[in-house]
C-alpha cells in the first residue's frame, strides 16, 4: 500500500465496556478493509497517491485480552508463528493484534513489538 502511517490511541486510563471494544475494533478492521480496496484502486488505475492512503494503521485500545474478531491467538507463550503463505496469494495486507503488559516498558507508538 502507498501513503502514510496513522496512528489512533484510546489511552489506557479509559475503562470500556467489552461491547464498545468490539465495536471499535469491528469499525478499525472495516476501515482498514476499505482503505486496502481503495489503493488497490490507486494501482489499478494509475491515479495519484494521497494522504488519505496509508501503509498502516496502529490502534491502541485498553484491555487485557484478544477480542474474538482475531482468529488465531496463543496465550501460552509470546510468540505465535503463521503460514504466511496460506494467506500471501492475493492479500493486500494482514490486520493482527497484540496484547502488551505496560510494566514492560511500553509506551505510545513504541511498544516494542517485533514482527519478523
Amino acid at each position: 500500500m502507498k501513503g502514510e502511517n496513522k496512528y489512533i490511541s484510546f489511552k489506557n486510563d479509559i475503562v470500556l465496556e467489552e461491547t464498545s471494544l468490539v465495536s471499535m475494533t469491528e469499525d478499525v478492521i472495516l476501515t482498514m478493509k476499505s482503505a486496502a480496496l481503495h489503493n488497490m484502486s490507486i494501482e489499478k488505475y494509475s491515479f495519484k497517491t494521497h494522504s488519505f492512503n496509508y501503509d498502516s494503521a496502529v490502534v491502541s485500545l485498553p484491555g487485557s485480552s484478544v477480542l474474538e474478531q482475531f482468529e488465531y491467538r496463543t496465550t501460552d507463550s509470546s510468540t505465535i508463528t503463521l503460514e504466511m503463505t496460506k494467506f500471501y496469494y492475493g492479500s493486500r495486507g494482514f490486520i493482527f493484534c497484540v496484547v502488551v503488559s505496560p510494566s514492560n516498558g511500553t509506551t505510545e507508538r513504541g511498544h516494542g513489538v517485533q514482527i519478523q
